[in-house]
Protein backbone atom coordinates (compact mmCIF):
# COMPACT_ATOMS: atom_id res chain seq x y z
CA UNK A 1 0.00 0.00 0.00
CA UNK A 2 3.02 2.37 0.75
CA UNK A 3 4.04 1.80 -2.39
CA UNK A 4 1.04 2.31 -4.16
CA UNK A 5 0.75 5.65 -2.12
CA UNK A 6 3.93 7.09 -3.38
CA UNK A 7 3.40 6.15 -6.82
CA UNK A 8 -0.10 7.97 -7.04
CA UNK A 9 -0.27 10.43 -4.47
CA UNK A 10 -3.71 11.44 -3.50
CA UNK A 11 -6.87 11.37 -0.98
CA UNK A 12 -8.88 8.53 -2.51
CA UNK A 13 -6.79 5.39 -1.53
CA UNK A 14 -7.48 2.43 -2.59
CA UNK A 15 -10.57 3.95 -4.89
CA UNK A 16 -7.66 6.03 -6.86
CA UNK A 17 -5.60 2.81 -7.50
CA UNK A 18 -8.60 1.00 -8.37
CA UNK A 19 -9.33 3.90 -10.58
CA UNK A 20 -5.79 3.84 -11.84
CA UNK A 21 -6.08 -0.57 -12.67
CA UNK A 22 -9.23 -0.07 -14.18
CA UNK A 23 -10.13 3.05 -15.28
CA UNK A 24 -13.30 5.37 -14.09
CA UNK A 25 -16.36 2.83 -14.59
CA UNK A 26 -18.91 0.72 -13.22
CA UNK A 27 -16.58 -1.53 -11.79
CA UNK A 28 -14.68 1.49 -10.08
CA UNK A 29 -17.36 2.84 -9.10
CA UNK A 30 -19.19 -0.15 -7.52
CA UNK A 31 -15.88 -1.24 -5.59
CA UNK A 32 -15.71 2.57 -3.96
CA UNK A 33 -19.11 1.74 -2.85
CA UNK A 34 -18.37 -1.61 -1.47
CA UNK A 35 -14.86 -0.25 0.02
CA UNK A 36 -16.97 2.15 1.98
CA UNK A 37 -19.83 0.01 3.17
CA UNK A 38 -17.21 -2.24 4.35
CA UNK A 39 -15.71 1.01 6.48
CA UNK A 40 -19.41 1.72 7.82
CA UNK A 41 -19.53 -1.87 9.04
CA UNK A 42 -15.79 -2.12 10.40
CA UNK A 43 -16.19 1.04 12.54
CA UNK A 44 -19.89 -0.14 13.98
CA UNK A 45 -18.08 -3.77 14.90
CA UNK A 46 -15.00 -1.73 16.93
CA UNK A 47 -17.26 0.59 18.10
CA UNK A 48 -19.44 -2.18 19.60
CA UNK A 49 -16.45 -4.12 20.81
CA UNK A 50 -15.63 -1.38 22.23
CA UNK A 51 -18.86 -1.17 24.14
CA UNK A 52 -18.37 -4.32 25.39
CA UNK A 53 -15.44 -4.21 26.49
CA UNK A 54 -15.80 -0.72 28.21
CA UNK A 55 -18.88 -2.18 30.11
CA UNK A 56 -16.31 -4.89 31.92
CA UNK A 57 -15.31 -1.79 34.23
CA UNK A 58 -18.51 -0.72 35.69
CA UNK A 59 -20.31 -2.72 38.47
CA UNK A 60 -22.79 -5.09 37.86
CA UNK A 61 -25.63 -3.39 39.49
CA UNK A 62 -26.38 -0.59 36.82
CA UNK A 63 -27.89 -1.24 32.91
CA UNK A 64 -24.70 -2.52 31.19
CA UNK A 65 -27.10 -2.46 27.88
CA UNK A 66 -27.47 1.43 28.38
CA UNK A 67 -24.27 2.05 29.09
CA UNK A 68 -22.47 -0.57 26.67
CA UNK A 69 -24.52 2.07 23.54
CA UNK A 70 -23.45 5.29 25.64
CA UNK A 71 -19.12 3.57 25.35
CA UNK A 72 -19.97 2.54 21.41
CA UNK A 73 -21.43 5.66 20.22
CA UNK A 74 -19.25 8.05 22.49
CA UNK A 75 -16.20 6.37 21.02
CA UNK A 76 -17.13 7.16 17.52
CA UNK A 77 -18.10 11.25 18.60
CA UNK A 78 -14.70 10.83 20.09
CA UNK A 79 -12.85 10.16 17.07
CA UNK A 80 -15.04 12.68 14.83
CA UNK A 81 -13.95 15.10 16.47
CA UNK A 82 -10.43 14.75 16.47
CA UNK A 83 -10.71 14.16 12.86
CA UNK A 84 -12.72 17.06 12.54
CA UNK A 85 -9.63 19.28 14.21
CA UNK A 86 -7.67 18.22 10.74
CA UNK A 87 -4.44 15.85 10.26
CA UNK A 88 -1.97 17.02 12.21
CA UNK A 89 -4.07 16.36 15.07
CA UNK A 90 -4.89 13.26 14.34
CA UNK A 91 -1.34 12.22 13.29
CA UNK A 92 -0.61 13.18 16.99
CA UNK A 93 -3.53 10.85 18.11
CA UNK A 94 -2.08 8.26 16.09
CA UNK A 95 1.46 8.73 17.75
CA UNK A 96 -0.24 8.50 21.51
CA UNK A 97 -2.13 5.97 20.46
CA UNK A 98 0.03 3.52 18.78
CA UNK A 99 2.48 4.37 21.68
CA UNK A 100 -0.20 3.24 24.33
CA UNK A 101 -0.60 -0.25 22.15
CA UNK A 102 3.29 -0.88 21.83
CA UNK A 103 3.24 -0.67 25.24
CA UNK A 104 0.66 -2.70 25.90
CA UNK A 105 1.83 -5.54 23.34
CA UNK A 106 5.40 -5.56 24.95
CA UNK A 107 3.81 -6.34 28.54
CA UNK A 108 1.50 -8.95 27.29
CA UNK A 109 4.72 -10.64 24.96
CA UNK A 110 7.37 -10.31 28.41
CA UNK A 111 4.32 -11.67 30.51
CA UNK A 112 3.50 -14.30 28.21
CA UNK A 113 7.24 -15.33 27.62
CA UNK A 114 7.55 -15.44 31.04
CA UNK A 115 4.79 -17.87 31.61
CA UNK A 116 5.06 -19.54 28.60
CA UNK A 117 3.99 -23.46 28.55
CA UNK A 118 5.79 -25.44 26.32
CA UNK A 119 3.30 -28.44 27.17
CA UNK A 120 -0.01 -26.40 25.87
CA UNK A 121 1.20 -25.98 22.21
CA UNK A 122 0.74 -29.25 21.78
CA UNK A 123 -2.27 -29.92 19.15
CA UNK A 124 -4.03 -32.18 21.43
CA UNK A 125 -4.53 -28.62 23.12
CA UNK A 126 -5.68 -27.09 20.27
CA UNK A 127 -8.90 -24.78 20.86
CA UNK A 128 -11.87 -25.23 18.91
CA UNK A 129 -11.99 -25.19 15.00
CA UNK A 130 -15.01 -21.99 15.39
CA UNK A 131 -12.31 -20.48 17.84
CA UNK A 132 -9.47 -20.42 15.79
CA UNK A 133 -11.77 -18.96 12.91
CA UNK A 134 -13.27 -16.17 15.67
CA UNK A 135 -9.04 -15.67 16.10
CA UNK A 136 -8.65 -14.95 12.17
CA UNK A 137 -11.59 -12.38 12.23
CA UNK A 138 -10.32 -10.83 14.62
CA UNK A 139 -6.95 -10.61 13.16
CA UNK A 140 -8.57 -9.33 10.03
CA UNK A 141 -9.85 -6.39 11.95
CA UNK A 142 -7.22 -5.74 13.45
CA UNK A 143 -5.35 -5.26 9.99
CA UNK A 144 -8.28 -3.39 8.61
CA UNK A 145 -7.23 0.26 9.34
CA UNK A 146 -3.57 -0.27 6.45
CA UNK A 147 -6.21 0.33 3.80
CA UNK A 148 -5.71 4.10 4.70
CA UNK A 149 -2.10 3.95 4.76
CA UNK A 150 -2.41 5.81 1.44
CA UNK A 151 -4.41 8.37 2.46
CA UNK A 152 -2.50 9.26 5.45
CA UNK A 153 0.45 9.51 3.10
CA UNK A 154 -1.03 11.69 1.31
CA UNK A 155 -2.22 14.23 3.73
CA UNK A 156 1.11 14.27 5.70
CA UNK A 157 2.46 15.39 2.20
CA UNK A 158 0.24 18.32 1.45
CA UNK A 159 1.00 19.19 5.42
CA UNK A 160 4.67 20.28 4.58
Amino acid sequence: MGRLGARYPSSGGIVEHLSQAFGSGIFTGSMGIILYLSAVVVLSLIAKAFGNYAITFLPLDINQLFWKHIFSMGIIILFVFINLKGAQDVAIWEKITVGIKFIVLAGLSITGIITLNPELLSPSDYPPTNNIFFSLSITFLAYEGFRVITNISYQLSTIN
